[in-house]
């Protein structure tokens, strides 16, 4: 990465920035830090409209909800990978042309939402009013009703644990002009009416609290519990009827959906760019830029900015700097990039791992499935998947990477002699009653176990051995060679000492006091 500092003049910004953004390589940095900065506060300000972003924010939120609605009713069939459509420059302008048919279909269908989500809360609200009524629907007494010229009617719930029968005789020893009546009960409750003299009221309601009994009320209700159930199914069936009739209005804004998302487009560029002019800093006739940009992308910045007539300084980044960081690799290692940005990209004082991890990874990953049947598949699938679907990003270099694991696997296949497993072999002796083997070039895994074994731990110690050396590398670079030798060189002469020691006389006769005095 190379760090660039830009001044120009104000007449120049837009066509700047934007020439810039179609590039797509640049990093704007932050100027905060100047504003505070004595040698420049003086001549310059912050360049910037806060106020157009929030409202670029809004429009953008607001056309999200909506494609996101639309989405719901498209009823076309969607593509297994999800890729962004290519469009001209002149679609494009074409389509902004009709931008304010599109505002207003963008606010019908918001509307549209707002009235389906009040349909929806209003749903949800009714079906909760049944549900609360469903265990009073045996109670005829009109809801409204709480109580007579002598009597009080109360109704309520006390737990399922309770006795219900002494209840009954507690109450008739206190008084026996009340009536309890049974009314539902459920796993967690009874659900109870009791009627009783408005004089004895109070005792009742004492002798109930101490079996946990909560009254409950039924406000605005009128009616028995039964016509109320009727009056909300009524209701729940009117707003079905209604939600139905928005969704399908909703439906018919589906054709729209290109236009709309290309106004998403359009506002997500145009706030992006407010967001950039956050970043810069002006005078009343120029503007300042600081960021960063590849360093293989530098002939391109400098062409654009010479035919905008900017002053610019293009600059290695300082030792210790923090920079961004862009990977590059050959096109082999390029796909394993996924692997490497599934843990964290390294620092730019740091070196990328993946050139060196990618042969690793590519041959591992071969070795533990090693069949050539599901290798060629792998590889046929991945390769038929990136030439239909026009992938992007970590997605298309998944592929490419299992493409190529896919071919790690047929050579190992080969070499293991194993084809769908014993697929073939079991077939030929079913089928046609013959002893059919296809012979592996270097070893069969089954009747050779300890081999495999050994070479797996062989290659596992030289893939252990080419990341310690990676540190080794990064400390002897970063000045402490000594740190290298005792942290990474003392450890290669522990593992290849304890091999010697171990195993060293059937290899190398006479090494195994060397190997013994290595690992000591």
């Amino acid at each position: 990465m190379n760090k660039i500092n830009i001044i120009g003049f104000d007449s120049v910004k837009a066509t700047l920035i934007k020439e810039l953004m179609d590039l797509g390589v640049v990093e704007i940095s932050s100027q905060d830090s100047k504003l505070t900065d004595p040698e420049w506060i003086s001549y310059i300000k912050k360049d910037s409209n806060e106020n157009e972003v929030l409202e670029y924010d809004v429009k953008i939120s607001k056309i999200s909800e909506v494609l996101g609605s639309l989405e719901k009713y498209d009823t076309r069939k969607n593509p297994l990978f999800s890729t962004r459509k290519s469009i001209s420059q002149k679609s494009f302008e074409k389509a902004l042309l009709g931008i304010e048919k599109t505002d207003e279909n963008v606010t019908n269908i918001f509307e549209l939402n707002k009235k389906l989500s009040e349909l929806n809360s209003e749903e949800n609200k009714t079906e909760a009013s049944i549900i609360s009524l469903r265990p009073w629907v045996k109670y005829n007494i009109p809801l409204e009703i709480c109580e007579t010229k002598y009597t009080s009617i109360f109704i309520g719930a006390i737990p399922i644990i309770a006795d219900i029968e002494k209840l009954k005789s507690d109450l008739m020893e206190l008084t026996d002009r009340c009536l309890i009546d049974l009314v539902g009960s459920d796993k967690d409750q009874n659900y109870l009416s009791i009627i009783c003299l408005i004089k004895e009221k109070e005792e009742v309601s004492e002798m109930l609290k101490q079996y946990g009994f909560n009254v409950v009320t039924f406000k605005d209700l009128e009616g028995t519990v039964a016509e109320n159930i009727v009056k909300y199914e009524k209701q729940l069936k009117d707003i079905s009827e209604k939600k139905e009739k928005i969704e399908a209005d909703i439906s018919s804004y589906v054709p729209y959906m290109e236009e709309i998302q290309i106004i998403y487009d359009y506002l997500v560029i145009e706030r992006d760019k407010c967001k950039i002019a956050g970043d810069m800093l002006k005078t009343k006739t120029t503007f300042y830029i600081s960021g960063w940009i590849p360093e293989v992308s530098k002939g391109k910045i400098e062409e654009i900015l010479n035919e905008n007539e900017c002053w610019y300084e293009i600059t290695e980044p300082e030792k210790e700097e923090s920079c961004p960081i862009l990977l590059k690799n050959n096109s082999f290692s390029h796909p394993f990039e996924a692997i490497t940005e599934l843990y964290s990209l390294p620092s730019s004082s740091n070196i990328d791992p993946t050139a060196l991890m990618a042969p690793f990874y590519f041959m591992f990953f071969g070795l533990m499935l090693a069949d050539v049947g599901y290798g060629i598949i792998m590889s046929l699938a991945c390769y038929m998947i990136l030439k239909k679907f026009d992938l992007e990003g970590s997605t298309k270099k998944m592929f490419k990477m299992f493409f190529y694991c896919g071919i790690s696997t047929v050579f190992w296949g080969v070499m293991f002699g194993s084809v769908f497993g014993d697929a073939l072999t079991a077939i030929a002796h079913v089928m046609f009653n013959t002893d059919f083997a296809i012979k592996p070039i270097w070893i069969n895994p089954i009747e050779e176990p300890m081999t495999l074994l050994i070479s797996s731990f062989i290659f596992g110690i030289i893939h252990l051995f080419t990341g310690m050396g990676i540190k080794a590398y990064i400390m002897i670079k970063d000045g402490h060679p000594w740190g290298a030798l005792f942290d990474i060189g003392f450890w290669y002469g522990f593992i290849i000492g304890i091999a010697l020691w171990l195993f060293g006389n059937s290899i190398l006769p006479g090494s195994q006091p060397v190997g013994k005095l290595m690992t000591i």
